[in-house]
């Protein structure tokens, strides 16, 4: 809903999936364990679609809704500074940019979130996730439905759906326990032998859908102590830098 009051609701459908459900199986076998309905039903019921997004394609139509030379990519923050008047953010590139507000959306490793708290220590989970896009034409020997699809098992689970435009990618998640880890990170490559290795009692389709990948990243899970609050002054924090 909200991204539709900014006036680009043709453009999301455009480069979107509507999954028509979201299923939990059993992590054996596949059978349904339950079958939620979204698809018309949610549309119908909450007055709003359901749907997941390719985040390249999100972040092109979100950019391309603003005037030109408004989003400025390659400049990673490195300080903040505030006064009574004005938040200032600088950069690497020694470059600086000055506000009334300034909004720390800058991730599970946030600058702006150590400079305002002070620098922490995350524990590991116990968990990692084995993250996947593979080309949807690799996977239509499996007739799979566009839902998204949870594969529920001891200790681990796996998780599959459609994105980007008319679904040409199937995305996975298959997280599994793991003794330490000391790479934080979204982007650490993991190997695919590894992955199925992990799945390989499991259905034959989490087991074809691991096969298809060229590539997996392997990625540490992260638990941080709740913040009592998030702002301080005229800096505040968003998303992963918030609640990771």
């Amino acid at each position: 809903r909200l991204l539709h009051r900014l006036g680009i609701a043709d453009q999301l459908r455009q480069c979107a999936v509507r999954p028509v459900a979201m299923i939990m199986r059993r992590w054996e076998d596949g059978t349904i364990l339950s079958k939620q309905p979204l698809g018309d039903v949610c549309e119908e019921t909450f007055g709003a679609p359901y749907y997941h997004f390719y985040r390249p394609d999100l972040l092109a139509v979100l950019a391309a809704g603003l005037p030109a030379g408004i989003v400025q990519l390659g400049h990673r923050c490195v300080a903040i500074t505030q006064d009574e008047d004005r938040a200032v953010a600088r950069f690497e590139t020694g470059i600086t940019a000055r506000a009334d507000v300034l909004i720390g959306a800058d991730g599970i490793h946030s600058t702006v979130r150590e400079q305002l708290f002070g620098p922490e220590s995350p524990r590991f989970s116990g968990s990692i996730a084995y993250r996947g896009l593979v080309p949807a034409e690799r996977l239509v020997h499996l007739q799979m439905e566009r839902t998204m699809t949870a594969w529920l098992g001891p200790a681990q689970h796996f998780v599959h759906y459609y994105v980007g435009a008319a679904g040409r990618f199937v995305n996975f998640v298959g997280v599994v326990p793991a003794k330490d880890w000391h790479s934080e990170s979204w982007s650490a490559t993991g190997e695919v032998a590894d992955a199925l290795a992990a799945f390989a009692d499991w259905g034959s389709q989490v087991r074809e859908i691991i096969g298809a990948v060229d590539v997996t990243n392997r990625w540490g899970l992260y638990d941080r102590e709740p913040l009592a609050h998030w702002s301080v002054g005229r800096v505040t924090l968003l998303g992963d830098a918030a609640h990771a």
